[in-house]
């Protein structure tokens, strides 16, 4: 759950600043979408989830056994805590991030910028274990396809429902 609250403060200090105006909110995505965009996210999820296991396929054993890359999922509390980190990171770079990106320099510059960011972080696996290379790639690929249906729904909330599928959906094909 840590990873929730550190991924939301500068959205949340954002729509302070802006005292959860409409156009923050905007900004933020914060919106609700029609139901056909959380439709292409499960879809989108499932695309993801199905390039997470060739991307894992491709990987040695021994660096998935490292301590420092994530473990299956074996309780609820850990589905709870990767699905709260995966709606942490939606909010900032889906939300936010892009939604700042697309107000500044629009919305070609916002799906790439947020996707090289979303990567950041994602490069430290490279650091465990250069095997683990794969992952690295289907995880930009994914930040571009999340970016999109942020992009077209107008809405983080449809990219958050691919990433939670995802993300779970990898913890549990780890067991």
């Amino acid at each position: 759950m840590s990873m929730l609250v550190i991924w939301i403060i500068p959205t949340l200090l954002w729509l302070l600043v802006h005292r959860f105006s409409p156009g923050a909110v905007g900004v933020a995505g914060l919106f609700w979408p029609r139901w056909r965009w959380l439709a292409a996210g499960v879809g989108v999820g499932v695309l993801s989830l199905g390039l997470g296991w060739l991307a894992l396929s491709l990987i040695p054993a021994s660096s998935l056994d490292h301590p420092d890359v994530t473990g299956p999922i074996v309780s609820l509390v850990g589905g709870l805590s990767v699905a709260a980190a995966a709606l942490g990171e939606e909010i900032f770079f889906r939300g936010f991030l892009q939604g700042l990106l697309d107000r500044w320099r629009g919305p070609h510059l916002a799906l790439w910028g947020q996707a090289f960011a979303f990567l950041i972080p994602h490069l430290l696996l490279l650091l465990i274990d250069v095997h683990l290379y794969p992952l690295v790639i289907v995880q930009f690929g994914v930040g571009i396809l999340l970016g999109w249906l942020r992009l077209r729904s107008d809405s983080l909330w449809p990219a958050a429902v691919a990433h939670v599928i995802t993300n779970v959906g990898t913890g549990l094909l780890l067991v």
